[in-house]
């Protein structure tokens, strides 16, 4: 299980910022939006095989789409049909296992898979990733925040594995000429700090907290 982060993100004026959600807690997808389509709660592996037995992607769809995209699809189907020695999308045998394992669902359910796993594989191919899980742990860093504190020029919030490095990024385009600065450490006693400004980074450190609580610095 992916330790918890302790974040202290510094900025002039970041407590007067439109960063937060009603409840006032930073919210990543306030300064880096995901794309709506992305929001579905379905795993995706589930969801594309049911979608792939019932309806293939042909040779010639395969054929444009760009090498890394196809790469992405063929981690949950497979890229060749044996029945008709032909390129198309097919479910693997795991997503076959998977959908044995779905066979108790309703009728209901199994349209609403249909139709999740249909969106799912227009998401790998317009956005790169079936869903919202896998985008967020790439372009943020995290999949969610908790427990912020807002004070003048800094805030305190947690994440869960990594610090949202990406998102900082942004906001220093987002506020040229602010230096934006993001301090961490988490339960494991790996700590760090990142400056940036006017989107480029301009200070890193990481290392780790020694038994005497100092930092040791093992990457700059």
């Amino acid at each position: 299980m992916s330790n918890w982060v302790y974040n202290t993100l510094l900025m002039e004026g970041i407590e007067k910022m439109p960063y937060y959600t009603d409840g006032g807690q930073f919210d990543l997808n306030k300064v880096m939006p995901m794309p709506e389509d992305l929001n579905i709660i379905t795993a995706p592996e589930v969801a594309i095989a049911v979608y792939l037995l019932n309806k293939k992607m042909e040779e010639d769809e395969i054929a444009s789409l760009p090498y890394w995209k196809r790469g992405l699809l063929a981690q949950y189907v497979g890229t060749y049909d044996p029945d008709d020695n032909k390129e198309r999308l097919v479910p693997t045998q795991a997503g076959r296992a998977v959908i044995k394992g779905a066979s108790t669902c309703s009728q209901e359910e199994l349209d609403q898979l249909y139709e999740d796993g249909e969106r799912c594989v227009c998401n790998i191919v317009k956005y790169g990733y079936p869903s919202g899980y896998e985008w967020k742990k790439y372009f943020w860093g995290t999949l969610w925040t908790s427990d912020t504190r807002i004070m003048p020029g800094k805030i305190l919030f947690d994440t869960k594995g990594r610090p949202p490095l990406h998102v900082v990024h942004k906001m220093s385009i987002q506020n040229p000429g602010k230096t934006v600065t993001i301090n961490w450490s988490d339960e494991g006693r790996t700590a760090g700090t990142a400056v940036f400004k006017d989107g480029k980074c301009i200070d890193y450190k990481e290392g780790f907290i020694d038994e005497n609580l100092e930092f040791v610095e093992t990457k700059t």
